[in-house]
């Protein structure tokens, strides 16, 4: 799964190609791309002539509304809506039981069946330790970090969101993603979130 819009679907092509060059020649790949409604035409052009040059490998094109994305409460309004695509995929695709997201700046460099076939357990999703610089006091970004791992991450396991294995059969889990946070401020907002509410729950990938 990718979700991109106008500005990134360019990007989202570069890494589209990486994940088609360097997949097993046995391995099939079913491609869902989550876009707003109204994307170019011409992304979805593109992108679907790239994909019909490799075989077993399928585009599933899907756009979504406005009213579609659970993600309406006021503290979620000021991001980009594409940001939390991933995160409700999973009712847009009820018939998955787990999905690989992949950011649309993610190039990949080997076959993902393996990674793909992880076996999570509860978790609700694998993904892999964030490298912020929570050591360098003078790193902004690491400080931040540091500080929302002190005061809402109990096992201190602060992921990056921009590769995530999705076990879409924990509806319940993801659903209260969307529920209104009140106020607190994040500046990862999705990475946040899923790092805040989703603590313990998470399966460490490896780098």
């Amino acid at each position: 799964l990718l979700s991109f819009d106008n500005k990134f679907w360019k990007y989202a092509a570069v890494s589209i190609v990486s994940v088609l060059n360097n997949k097993n020649p046995e391995t099939e790949i079913d491609l869902y791309c989550m876009v707003p409604k109204g994307t170019s035409w011409r992304a979805h052009r593109k992108i679907k002539k790239t994909v019909q040059k490799f075989k077993g490998c399928r585009l599933i094109w899907r756009e979504i509304t406005d009213s579609e994305n659970p993600f309406q409460s006021w503290e979620f309004k000021k991001w980009s809506p594409v940001i939390f695509y991933r995160l409700f995929a999973h009712k847009i695709f009820p018939h998955l039981d787990r999905i690989l997201y992949i950011d649309s700046d993610v190039i990949v460099r080997g076959d993902l069946w393996e990674m793909y076939n992880t076996n999570l357990g509860d978790n609700v999703l694998g993904a892999v330790q964030d490298l912020a610089l929570v050591d360098e006091p003078n790193n902004f970004m690491g400080q931040y970090v540091r500080r929302f791992i002190d005061e809402h991450i109990p096992n201190g396991l602060y992921v990056n969101s921009g590769v995530l294995l999705i076990n879409a059969t924990k509806s319940a889990e993801l659903d209260d993603l969307a529920q209104p946070l009140g106020k607190i401020d994040f500046s990862c907002p999705d990475q946040d979130l899923i790092n805040m509410k989703l603590a313990g729950r998470i399966l460490r990938l490896p780098l």
